[in-house]
């Protein structure tokens, strides 16, 4: 088994739907869809943050461009490298109530993060590995559940 903290630095890449006017965070609201129609469980908002470990010797300019490049879509997201979303007020004026991370288990194929590394690799940049650490969910106002 490898160690991740040996090698190349390890660097943390977030990414959020922006908040627009006419443009859904499509993940978020299926987790709250699930949660009311399977648990009775109704909020007020669900934002959804997918998360990946790049390891990898990369200058600031380079991590930029990837997260850009490769693992979000400018226009319609926004990305960071190293800085946890949660904490940023530009992108959640009002913290979560509560944030509900899901991953894979382990032996579990991780597609997203084999297209990460694969484009990262075509586009030049010596890579070592490329993690998916799942999604964040930051869960606003929970509104209450049914038959409590």
């Amino acid at each position: 088994m490898r160690d991740w903290m040996e090698g190349p630095a390890l660097h943390r890449v977030e990414v959020t739907p922006k908040a627009l006017a006419g443009l859904q965070d499509t993940r978020g609201e299926s987790v709250k869809r699930q949660l009311a129609v399977d648990h009775g469980i109704h909020l007020e908002k669900v934002r959804s943050i997918t998360g990946y470990h790049v390891k990898a010797d990369l200058s600031d300019k380079q991590l930029e461009r990837m997260v850009s490049n490769l693992f979000c879509d400018p226009v319609i997201e926004h990305g960071s490298v190293n800085q946890a979303m949660l904490n940023d007020p530009s992108l959640f004026p009002k913290p979560p109530d509560m944030v509900i991370q899901i991953g894979f288990k382990p032996g579990v194929t991780d597609n997203a993060a084999q297209a990460g590394l694969d484009g990262l690799r075509t586009l030049g940049n010596a890579v070592e590995d490329v993690g998916h650490r799942g999604r964040h969910f930051g869960v606003s106002c929970l509104l209450g559940k049914e038959g409590s």
